[in-house]
């Protein structure tokens, strides 16, 4: 019983020590920052600026993006690049000409390990070292203030059309065709279970489903498949990860919510018309035993007509209509459920 919550308070601490080693180094790295800061002449043109190796941004496993907190200074015809690496005894100091082969490269939000900051990169003697805006925790205005900073400190310097403006997912076939289709599923998922659908799951099967580790596992696992393949083919489709991460996640909660509908309907597929199963009235009303214990037939409760049941003596052998294919499910069939009850409630008789 004790496996369940020791289970989650170990990942919460462990994500909690995860926060406070990022907002310890966070903490050291712009110590150095504005110790930099404080040393440079007055009148300088400097922007505040977080770097990264190609390497370290390209890796799946690290703390954050963010491998050192520094300044990047124009000084006329050239750059220069002052921080203090994590981990390092001694700034690094760094200046580059203003001309190519040494002007910087666009690159923008590239991926997700990249922390949804707008990159360029700056080929350096040590290998190539990745520079954004030092923007604190609000990434939103990465784009806009690399973009100013890179026309102001390189006046000649052609940008692409990505760095002036946000990606509009209304005008990329594939963001557009994913935003159909999921609206599309999404109003499926709506009609047919709340206009269209005659068959309801027992509330008693749902229940088992949910204390179930492996059905949920597997259920967690194809919601997991879902966006991960929405997300590759976005970004093979030059959607960026921003975008494309946020579609993936939508896409995966729509895909939560169509399942059991699409489920329901195969299920009937295979189930053909429904069927009557004997079920035996008990003393708690509305609880209902199947008199067949032999073929998992599932204990059906209904409290929303208690009127109705209380009428039924105790052992009292009822007919209830459901459909039972081959994906094992049970369900209602409320076409040739409800009648009954309905006429009890409008005339007071037994049915």
């Amino acid at each position: 019983m004790l496996k369940t919550p020791l289970l989650f308070l170990s990942i919460v601490l462990l994500q909690l020590g995860l926060v406070l080693a990022l907002f310890l180094q966070r903490r050291a790295l712009k110590a150095h920052q504005n110790r930099i800061v404080a040393a440079l002449p007055p009148g300088v043109r400097f922007w505040r600026v977080a770097l990264a190796r190609s390497a370290h941004l390209n890796r799946l496993w690290r703390l954050g993006p963010v491998q050192a907190l520094g300044v990047l200074v124009d000084e006329g015809a050239q750059v220069r690049l002052r921080c203090r690496w994590h981990g390092a005894n001694e700034d690094a100091d760094v200046v580059l000409s203003k001309q190519a082969p040494q002007q910087p490269q666009w690159r923008g939000p590239f991926n997700l390990r990249a922390g949804q900051m707008a990159w360029a990169s700056f080929p350096c003697p040590d290998g190539d070292v990745m520079v954004a805006i030092d923007t604190g925790l609000q990434t939103l205005g990465s784009r806009e203030a690399l973009a100013d900073m890179l026309r102001s400190v390189y006046p000649g310097m052609l940008l692409p059309d990505s760095a002036d403006h946000e990606f509009a997912l209304e005008k990329h076939k594939g963001t557009l065709f994913t935003m159909v289709l999921m609206l599309g599923l999404f109003l499926f998922a709506v009609v047919d279970t709340f206009v269209v659908g005659r068959f309801e799951l027992i509330d008693a099967q749902i229940a088992q489903f949910l204390r179930t580790p492996t059905v949920l596992a597997g259920y967690g696992l194809w919601l997991l498949l879902v966006g991960v393949l929405v997300f590759t083919s976005l970004r093979r489709a030059t959607v960026p990860p921003r975008e494309a991460y946020g579609l993936a996640i939508l896409v995966a909660v729509v895909a939560a919510l169509v399942t059991p509908p699409v489920l329901k309907r195969v299920d009937q597929l295979t189930a053909g018309p429904s069927v009557n199963y004997a079920y035996r009235v008990s003393a708690s009303v509305g609880t209902l035993y199947p008199v067949d214990t032999q073929h998992g037939m599932p204990v059906l409760r209904f409290k929303r007509a208690p009127e109705y049941w209380a009428q039924f003596e105790p052992d009292t052998v009822v007919q209830i209509p459901m459909v039972h294919g081959k994906l094992g499910l049970w369900q209602l069939d409320h076409e040739r459920f409800d009648p009954p009850v309905i006429a009890f409630y409008r005339g007071g008789q037994r049915q």
